[in-house]
């Protein structure tokens, strides 16, 4: 009877073992999958899911003879769809370029809480979205970390993080789309006038198109918890330290700074653009831009799209009446979508940016009601 007992419960441990084993498969996330082999990950995935990743960029200004910079470590993410899987067909990629307030960090980024990257995740595209300016850089110059101003670092890292994604997923080949919301307004220029990434079409929320003429003047301080050190013209202060100008050490200083265009470059897509007759932007590209607008100037949009245009130039502006210098212009709710099993409201202008996609090649943009 002994032995019937010990074999009894010898099985019972045999069957909680095997049991526990199986809950632990069954409840293991994708999440898991992806992390340790990235580009293994087979089963198509349940929801949407954020993988980051590192980069490393270098810093030298090439617009400053013998500038060697230093090899540093940059932040990126990717947001796979719903279905993505290695093995399935390829998706198509956005590239997402933050505002001035955005980062990428281990745990928070703009793109996992913006609507249009939620939505655009939702229809099946893949989102791809860098830090910008590696912490360290960011911290020993003490600038604000997520305010790019269009700076070569960036648009390395942004680069380097597209040769990652491609090698490491499932993206289509062809082409790819470049979204930007205000500061980021720079990169995603520049990313067109200077990269051979290849482009379908770009989105711009009131972006930044000129360094000299609008972002040296916009007076807005350091942001909380971003680093910087000036009550006004932070992203003065960041083009400086980024672009290596003349240093300042005080606000004063600041505020009678002098712009030094040599140092900038081509890094400036207004200048880069219309200051060279024979250049026009090479992708469509449509802009959101409000009349009201205190940060980007609705004229100096409007001065570069017409210019284009006259070029041949596939660029779009649509303007909006009011709203100011927000993310989402136009208020009210077209419908819904659902985005890791969440239903989201759809704005207008959100899915007027996948609309626009849609139309050059990308994905329906799909919704309830």
């Amino acid at each position: 009877m002994n032995n019937i007992n010990i074999i009894t419960r010898e099985i019972s441990s045999f069957f909680l073992v095997l049991i526990c084993t199986f809950f632990l498969i069954s409840c293991s996330s994708d999440q898991d999958v992806i992390v340790l082999h990235p580009h293994e990950q087979v089963t198509p995935l349940e929801k949407e899911f954020v993988y980051r990743f590192d980069v490393v960029v270098n810093t030298a200004n090439p617009n400053i003879l013998g500038s060697k910079g230093m090899d540093l470590v940059d932040k990126g993410l990717i947001i796979l769809p719903k279905g993505y899987s290695q093995n399935g067909l390829p998706v198509k990629l956005v590239i997402y370029c933050h505002g001035g307030s955005g980062y990428v960090s281990n745990d928070f980024s703009e793109s996992e809480s913006d609507n249009y990257c939620k939505y655009l995740a939702s229809l099946g595209y893949a989102v791809l979205d860098m830090n910008g300016i590696p912490q360290l850089l960011a911290t020993s110059l003490k600038i604000d970390r997520g305010r790019t101003v269009g700076n070569f670092i960036a648009m390395r890292s942004y680069v380097a993080g597209y040769e990652y994604v491609m090698s490491n997923f499932n993206i289509d080949l062809r082409g790819c789309y470049v979204f930007a919301n205000s500061n980021g307004g720079l990169i995603s220029m520049n990313l067109g006038n200077l990269t051979s990434i290849p482009i379908i079409a770009q989105a711009g929320i009131n972006p930044m198109l000129s360094i000299e003429r609008n972002l040296w003047n916009y007076k807005a301080g350091a942001q909380s918890s971003a680093g910087g050190e000036f009550s006004s013209f932070q992203n003065r202060a960041n083009i400086i330290r980024l672009y290596g100008m003349k240093e300042v050490k005080n606000q004063a200083e600041l505020n009678d700074a002098v712009y030094e265009k040599d140092k900038v470059g081509d890094y400036d897509p207004f200048d880069f653009l219309m200051l060279k007759d024979n250049n026009d932007y090479p992708y469509p590209y449509k802009i959101f831009q409000t009349k009201d607008d205190w940060a980007v100037s609705f004229s100096i949009t409007k001065e570069f799209v017409d210019a284009m245009q006259k070029r041949g130039g596939n660029l779009n502006l649509r303007e909006i009446e009011s709203g100011g210098h927000v993310v989402e212009p136009q208020k009210g709710v077209v419908g819904y979508y659902r985005y890791q099993f969440i239903d989201n409201n759809l704005t207008p202008t959100v899915l007027e940016v996948a609309e626009w996609f849609e139309y050059n090649e990308g994905y329906k943009a799909i919704f309830f009601n």
